[in-house]
């Protein structure tokens, strides 16, 4: 399955969006309660398509606490959606699981910013700087 996640990455990364898509699809037809597969095609779905989809399949990732970008994934997508309120505390869950994951900041910020909860959002990038810097010493 790893090999259809960094295949999938690869495009992603290439700005070959719909064929990682395309990649996680096959994934998920083979494994399809695979948190990271679920959490990872909500998440390019979040970023390129729109939210119903990938809130569902992100509601499926959640389901276990054991992979932690599926909370921050769901909140991100939830947030998108505007539904500010169960964004906020699926990210606070997120924290909770893992709060030294910068990224789990970095999405609620930008999920602030659309929301011009800019105090807020301004924290949240602090918190970001904060934690790469602890990353790179």
């Amino acid at each position: 399955m790893l090999s259809y996640i960094e295949l999938a990455m690869l495009y992603e990364g290439n700005g070959k969006s719909k064929d990682a898509e395309a990649i996680l699809r096959e994934a998920l037809t083979i494994e399809p309660e695979n948190q990271i597969v679920l959490s990872e095609l909500g998440f390019l779905l979040t970023k390129n398509v729109g939210t119903k989809e990938a809130i569902d399949l992100l509601s499926k990732a959640v389901q276990s606490e054991s992979f932690t970008p599926a909370h921050y994934y769901f909140a991100y997508a939830l947030g998108k959606d505007g539904q500010l309120e169960k964004s906020l505390a699926s990210f606070d869950k997120a924290v909770k699981l893992n709060p030294f994951e910068y990224t789990i900041y970095e999405l609620r910020a930008d999920i602030f910013e659309s929301n011009n909860m800019l105090k807020e959002a301004s924290a949240d990038y602090k918190k970001v700087m904060e934690l790469i810097l602890k990353i790179q010493n």
